[in-house]
């Protein structure tokens, strides 16, 4: 029978610190990215456009 894979003490611990730290606040950088592509988009007029 095959034995599970067990990773060792520091392949245990690398992937957190990859993480994002859920409780902090930190931003994704998913959500880093929509934040920079809705600053590109351009306000709306203030006013409606007037009828001919």
């Amino acid at each position: 029978m095959n034995q599970p894979y067990e990773p060792d003490e520091s392949e245990r611990r690398h992937h957190l610190m990859d993480e994002e730290d859920i409780g902090s606040g930190e931003k994704t950088p998913a959500e880093k990215e929509i934040e920079e592509e809705i600053r590109k988009v351009p306000p709306l007029p203030s006013e409606p456009p007037k009828p001919s």
